[in-house]
């Protein structure tokens, strides 16, 4: 998986359940934070399946968890504070994107992009 970060490439963690994905994937966020080179969050969105019908209401729901597993992540809430705002800049269609867009512009500490 390091390889794979270190090349810029996506990777696929497939196992059956209960087998230490989610510890796997927490130890490389941990990992890649500590390393300083990266920032890594790790995001489950699987409760937005509730809103499967509603693209606004999901999108919503996923910036959400981003913008507060940031905060926890790095005692930072910038995102937290204004991810409406982004979504309602640019519509449920493209509010992911940008927002991990802005994240990886982003200064830690506060300063604005």
């Amino acid at each position: 998986m390091l390889v794979l970060t270190k090349q810029k490439k996506y990777f696929v963690l497939h196992a059956p359940r209960q087998t230490g994905k989610t510890t796997c994937v927490l130890a490389l966020q941990e990992y890649l934070n500590k390393e300083g080179k990266y920032r890594a969050l790790y995001i489950n969105v699987e409760s937005a399946q509730g809103a499967r019908e509603d693209v606004y209401r999901a999108i919503q729901f996923i910036i959400y968890k981003v913008a507060y597993r940031y905060q926890k992540t790095f005692k930072d809430d910038y995102f937290l504070k204004h991810y409406k705002e982004l979504l309602e800049q640019t519509g449920e269609y493209s509010a992911f994107k940008a927002l991990l867009s802005t994240m990886s512009e982003y200064k830690l500490g506060g300063e604005d992009i």
